[in-house]
């Protein structure tokens, strides 16, 4: 689940707000009087990202009521964040919540506020926050999480997963009802 490139490609809209921007000749010290590095320094609404791979294939579409870029210290975040993951063009992962926020230099994205993650009809990760790291392909949290799937429902401290290798580990004291579906 390579979110990162998503909010890359969000940086590339708020480039070209920029440019936009710049060919105005507007000057944010007059229009906001204050040159505060904590307001942000481009704002998108309805942000839409779509990343596909050589191919043409989609690999990801993010989503977002709005991204916002701040300069210093360089980072984005989004409100409302929709992050869908395909595999050969066919939607795998559907990842929502309140907000997210990456750095410009950290590989991580950090998911927060009713964070769930639902992989096809069947298997649903929720939690309160979670940590997504596109170079370790890994995704992490130590708060309390909820799985349910098609065989039951597992309740944890927390959970890691590497996701090319399908391997996810729950941790804490781990909670599990087997109920097939039937």
């Amino acid at each position: 689940m390579k979110i990162r490139p998503l909010l890359q490609l969000s940086a590339a809209f708020l480039l070209g707000a920029g440019v936009i921007y710049t060919l105005m000749d507007l000057n944010t010290e007059e229009l906001l009087g204050t040159t505060d590095n904590r307001l942000p320094q481009a704002i998108l609404m309805n942000a839409q990202a779509t990343r596909t791979d050589e191919q043409g294939q989609l690999v990801h579409r993010m989503n977002a009521v709005v991204v916002r870029h701040y300069p210093t210290p360089e980072r984005y975040e989004a409100e409302q964040p929709v992050l869908i993951t395909y595999e050969q063009g066919t939607p795998q992962w559907r990842v929502t919540s309140q907000s997210a926020t990456a750095g410009a230099r950290d590989e991580s994205v950090i998911l927060t506020g009713n964070v769930r993650a639902v992989r096809g009809n069947d298997v649903v990760i929720r939690t309160d926050r979670l940590v997504a790291n596109q170079a370790q392909d890994r995704i992490h949290t130590n708060r309390p999480v909820l799985i349910t799937g098609p065989l039951g429902v597992m309740k944890a401290q927390g959970l890691e997963a590497h996701l090319s290798r399908r391997d996810l580990t729950l941790q804490g004291q781990v909670e599990a009802q087997y109920a097939p579906a039937r």
